[in-house]
């Protein structure tokens, strides 16, 4: 990411606080790693989704949309500072499991064909935080197999670690990371419950080679229109106060692409304090 773009993202955080954020850039290197290895392997990625995950509680919930017989991989990753032991669930629409990794270990995984259309519910539950936490960062990867090279993620997750970099330099905790892929003219929308901050910076971008504009609107729990930019750019930034606190909805709009490309990558990064 450019100086110039990293200057505009610490202009939108003010002034640096003394409480210094929880750190997200061990998740994002331990991320790296599995990029490089589902290119590897031939996954193309789809979605991606990063936050926090407390132990006790009902988990971490993504819910996707799938076709009968979509064939997917579906990775979960546990911070490495904080977690020992992580389970993925894949439940139905009934709310019955149809998809599991509760092996004892940080980073579970499933081969999963949808056996018929419906919203699926990735679900992740911290099973044993490393001594001294009770929380870390979870993430969760999904991709179909390929028998050509896929598109490569690495702009996107350049991006990715600028934007939370510039955020936790400025004192802003990064609450969430999320990745969709979307076609040209389309929006995807990401709803993320944001709790009691007193202000959120907004990143979004798409993948600069693909993206020539993209769009980022920000919508309260009431549905109401709270923060939008809407700008000939790749990359979109906007401020909001998180009131009320609860289920906050953020679109991106992939207005228009690169000549010959039909979709990209759009990546959300959500900051408060």
């Amino acid at each position: 990411m450019s100086p110039a773009l990293l200057a505009v993202l610490a202009t939108l955080g003010g002034e640096a606080q003394a409480q210094e954020p929880t750190s997200l850039q061990p998740t994002l290197l331990q991320l790296e790693s599995l990029l490089v290895e589902l290119e590897r392997q031939q996954i193309q990625l789809t979605e991606l989704a990063i936050g926090p995950l407390r132990q006790d509680t009902v988990g971490a919930s993504f819910p996707i949309p799938l076709a009968a017989g979509e064939d997917l991989r579906i990775i979960g990753l546990g911070d490495p500072e904080r977690m020992l032991d992580m389970n993925l669930y894949v439940l139905d629409w009934h709310g019955e499991v149809v998809a599991a990794d509760v092996e004892t270990d940080n980073m579970p995984m499933v081969e999963f064909v949808a056996p018929a259309d419906g919203i699926y519910d990735i679900r992740l539950i911290l099973v044993e935080p490393q001594e001294g936490h009770d929380f870390g960062f979870y993430t969760v990867a999904v991709g179909y197999p390929l028998s050509i090279p896929p598109v490569s993620s690495g702009e996107s997750f350049a991006d990715t670690i600028a934007a939370t970099l510039a955020m936790e330099d400025q004192g802003i905790q990064p609450v969430t990371v999320q990745w969709r892929t979307i076609s040209e003219g389309s929006t995807a929308f990401v709803q993320h419950h944001v709790g009691d901050w007193d202000v959120c910076t907004v990143f979004a971008g798409g993948t600069p080679s693909r993206t020539r504009r993209l769009d980022l609107y920000v919508g309260d729990p009431f549905d109401q229109p709270r923060a939008h930019s809407r700008k000939d750019r790749q990359r979109a930034f906007a401020m909001f106060e998180p009131v009320p606190s609860g289920e906050w909805m953020f679109g991106l709009h992939a207005r228009s692409l690169q000549r010959g490309y039909e979709d990209t990558h759009g990546v959300l990064a959500v900051g408060c304090r």
